[in-house]
């Protein structure tokens, strides 16, 4: 991925708290959008490719916002979201 010119200035007059973001998503091109989008703002960005892999990241570490895929394989958003909230 690239960064512009734009991209950089947008990052430097935007101040807002640095946060740690987890992605869960199975489409390789959604994370890579919401990486590049979330990272040009100073965030730091976890993927995780299914339910299983993000409750097993959430197990490790703490995370500030996550977005959540609703269509996935093997556990899908809704289930993931309801076992986070357990």
């Amino acid at each position: 991925m690239f960064q512009s010119t734009a991209d950089s200035n947008v990052a430097e007059q935007v101040q807002i708290r640095t946060m740690k973001i987890l992605i869960v998503e199975d489409e390789r091109v959604n994370v890579q959008v919401l990486t590049a989008m979330t990272k040009i703002l100073g965030h730091e960005v976890i993927a995780a490719w299914d339910g299983f892999q993000a409750l097993k990241i959430l197990e490790e570490q703490s995370v500030d916002l996550i977005f959540m895929d609703v269509n996935m394989p093997l556990m899908d958003g809704f289930e993931t979201t309801r076992r986070i909230r357990q």
